[in-house]
């Protein structure tokens, strides 16, 4: 544990010395506790607060297999597993899963946005790979690879990409995306804003 004291303050009222070192301890243990939460070793948590809707992906999964997906080029492949998402709920902050430890998660029974747009491309990832035994670990293998910095979780926040603008960097320089934006920057912005913004 460290623990200091601010030099110079000897000649404070007890009172206030005594305040200093209790705040000093404090935080101390808030910052032991934050690096005790992050190491590798105990960056885990349970497989039903990392997965949730494993009916839901059994499912999906033979849906997926039934009509062949994998065999379907990637853009298309993504757009039948997010129509087959249709009527999922809409749920808040679904990647806040733990207050000290982050790691990948999927959650099928309740999605935002982003990981609506996540679960789909990592879904269609995943049947691309020809793994002819999919399990969730395998959807969350590819989450793991989509949603943190160099494809890893190491159990800290500071892992995940957390902008739009860094993850589709970070996509592009790993082979995942290609930014195709000036391929297809032929439309005068101004006729596109003026269409969505009146």
């Amino acid at each position: 544990m460290l623990i200091s004291f601010v030099p110079g303050w000897h000649w404070a009222p007890r009172s206030h010395v005594l305040g200093v070192g209790i705040l000093s301890v404090t935080l101390a243990m808030w910052r032991l506790e934050i690096s005790v939460a992050i190491t590798p070793e105990t960056a885990s948590l349970p497989r039903d607060v990392t997965f949730v809707g494993e009916a839901n992906f059994e499912r999906l999964l033979k849906k997926a297999v039934e009509e062949n997906w994998a065999e379907l080029p990637i853009g298309e492949c993504i757009a039948k597993v997010a129509i087959a998402f249709q009527g999922t709920k809409y749920q808040t902050f679904p990647m806040e899963i733990d207050d000290h430890i982050e790691a990948p998660s999927v959650n099928l029974e309740g999605m935002d946005c982003w990981t609506f747009f996540e679960i789909s491309l990592a879904f269609a990832r995943m049947l691309k790979t020809g793994k002819s035994d999919l399990a969730p670990q395998d959807l969350l293998d590819q989450i793991e690879c989509l949603r943190y910095r160099g494809g890893e979780c190491h159990g800290s926040y500071l892992d995940r990409l957390h902008y739009v603008s860094e993850w589709i960097f970070e996509a592009e320089s790993r082979g995942i995306v290609e930014n195709i934006t000036n391929q297809v920057s032929a439309i005068p912005p101004a006729s596109v804003f003026g269409k969505y913004s009146s």
